[in-house]
């Protein structure tokens, strides 16, 4: 990194060990109670998606985290849905 930082300065990253799994849930919440309207089975836009990625910075003090169990009219057909919620996968 810092060899990259060397030619395309950029601010150092900060991330967690492990590293943060947060639901599409809880993600949808974050953005919900930020104010931002969003259907909870809907994919997310790339607007919400760098804003929930700024939202988790400020909350959790990282940048990388993963955001798992996406609504499965998000994905693509062959995904397997959860055994506990078929409305995700």
């Amino acid at each position: 990194l810092e060899a990259i930082n060397a030619q395309y300065p950029f601010e150092p990253l900060e991330y967690l060990r492990p590293s943060l799994r947060l639901t599409f849930e809880e993600g949808v919440k974050m953005l919900q109670e930020a104010g931002v309207e969003i259907d909870p089975l809907d994919d997310l836009s790339t607007e919400t998606e760098r804003l929930l990625g700024k939202l988790v910075k400020e909350k959790y003090k990282t940048d990388f985290y993963i955001l798992h169990r996406y609504p499965l009219n998000a994905r693509p057909f062959y995904t397997m849905p959860a055994p506990d919620n078929l409305d995700y996968t």
